[in-house]
């Protein structure tokens, strides 16, 4: 059974064989505790009751315990994919608490008070709260650079990190919001039927374009260098997964993919959020 926050009975000391630094919470947002939070400190976790099919519980800090260094408020498959691998691939101390899109505790006053967006991801570093995944990555690959996840200034490869990363975020991830989500900007079925069509069409042009430019400098989006771009670009390219020409279908950007999904980083990554790349796992 692939794990998912929540669903195992966790002590302070208790963790995932293959994950030892990495800690999971199950919180409730029902409590008043909440609303009167801010976004410097996280308010009161408590744990929501026991029922048949699950048991919640909350790791607490205690005397002796490393506390993490990062907190992760994360959903399933969404933007947080990309930093929740990346950090994995640094091999920090971070946490993941699930903020459940479906039950909308995305909306509670809580999780607004940390991103007023009411999205996912969010990150916590000290009393500093960065959200939008790609500014996420920036962060905490320019927070370990040893990593060498990213190139950092006066490296050549820079400029291409930054301009394929801001393409990415700004131009592809637009398009891809239109085809999942039209319903966030159209009203009518046959107008949110005619966006996902254009944005379709759209996106089908960048994931070609894409696959050249990998023909031409690959396999890595920086050519033989592995970066954090890559697993952002490969997180996009799991959300065509439904479309008529997915990302898997170009044979550069399949091989990208491949590459990616074999770090064991990312395997890691999909096990904790309880998804392959078709969609969620029995649990």
């Amino acid at each position: 059974m692939p794990f998912f926050a929540g669903h195992h009975r966790l002590t302070p000391t208790s963790s995932l064989s293959a994950t030892p630094k990495i800690r999971y919470a199950s919180w409730s947002l029902a409590s008043s505790d909440h609303s009167r939070s801010c976004a410097r400190a996280w308010p009161v976790i408590r744990p929501r009751a026991k029922t048949a099919a699950r048991e919640r519980c909350m790791v607490r800090e205690e005397p002796g315990n490393e506390r993490p260094v990062y907190r992760l408020f994360w959903d399933r498959g969404s933007a947080n994919m990309a930093p929740h691998a990346v950090l994995r691939e640094i091999g920090c101390r971070f946490e993941l608490i699930r903020v459940d899109i479906s039950k909308g505790e995305n909306r509670a006053p809580a999780y607004l008070a940390l991103n007023p967006n009411a999205r996912v991801p969010t990150l916590v570093h000290g009393g500093r709260v960065i959200y939008e995944s790609a500014a996420i990555l920036m962060y905490l690959c320019e927070a370990h650079p040893d990593a060498g996840l990213m190139p950092l200034p006066g490296d050549p490869d820079r400029g291409a990190f930054l301009q394929w990363l801001f393409w990415m975020t700004n131009t592809l991830q637009e398009d891809l919001q239109h085809w999942w989500h039209a319903d966030n900007y159209l009203d009518g079925e046959a107008c949110r039927h005619e966006m996902k069509i254009v944005a379709e069409r759209r996106l089908e042009r960048m994931f070609s374009q894409l696959d050249s430019h990998l023909a031409a400098g690959g396999p890595y989006m920086l050519g033989n260098r592995f970066s954090a771009l890559d697993v952002f670009l490969v997180m996009l390219c799991r959300w065509t997964r439904a479309m008529a020409l997915p990302a898997t279908s170009y044979a550069n950007l399949n091989r990208l993919i491949g590459l990616v999904t074999a770090r064991p980083a990312w395997a890691a990554m999909m096990l904790a959020e309880g998804i392959d790349w078709n969609g969620p796992l029995a649990s």
